[in-house]
């Protein structure tokens, strides 16, 4: 009796997890208005009064502050003054 020619694999022409990501980020780009942006962050001021104090006022502050805080100031800082003081009293 001769062997049973081999049926090919319904799944044979699937795409591996990697490429069928890159095939859907390579249709949102090109579903995205020119232009876009993508995804956006809005980061509140971390407590009233925050943008008219100085640096040194702001470090202050930070030495009592926990994790949570200083990555919220940090967050606030990057995205909207850059002031170096900030972020690296933010850094510890």
């Amino acid at each position: 009796m001769a062997p049973a020619a081999a049926t090919p694999s319904p799944h044979a022409g699937d795409l591996t997890a990697a490429d069928a990501a890159r095939v859907r980020e390579a249709r949102r780009e090109a579903e995205a208005p020119p232009g876009s942006l993508g995804a956006q962050l809005h980061v509140e001021t971390p407590w009233e009064g925050y943008d008219s104090q100085n640096v040194a006022t702001v470090v202050a502050r930070l030495r009592d502050a926990d994790a949570a805080q200083r990555a919220i100031v940090r967050l606030y800082e990057e995205t909207h003054k850059k002031r170096a003081g900030i972020l690296r009293a933010t850094a510890r």
